[in-house]
């Protein structure tokens, strides 16, 4: 998310409304797995869509849609216009983020 700011901020090229996703959108049950992998917890316990419901909006100030439902967004624009992405794998992101694998940087 660091390197889009950047880039827009860098090139004068980039203006208007930009989608910063990843370019490979995953279902937060992947998306959770993988979580849970990268961070070596076994087990991860789900929340019934009542407490998504009820803790989303006062919690987490979010639609609870989004937790449910998700949304399967692709940076299209950022790709046409040459944006490379680190990682293109969910995997590789989040080794990286807890420390499990070198950093790789697309050039």
């Amino acid at each position: 998310m660091n390197r889009i700011f950047t880039t827009a901020l860098t090139e004068a090229d980039m203006h208007g409304v930009y989608l910063a996703t990843a370019e490979t959108p995953v279902s937060n049950m992947e998306f959770m797995s993988e979580l849970r992998r990268a961070s070596r917890m076994p087990i991860g316990l789900p929340a019934a869509a009542w407490m998504v419901n009820l803790a989303a909006p006062w919690v987490m100030r979010t639609d609870p849609e989004l937790a449910l439902c998700g949304r399967y967004c692709v940076p299209s624009r950022l790709v046409a216009e040459g944006f490379k992405f680190c990682f293109t794998r969910l995997s590789d992101a989040l080794d990286d983020l807890f420390d499990r694998a070198p950093l790789a940087v697309a050039s």
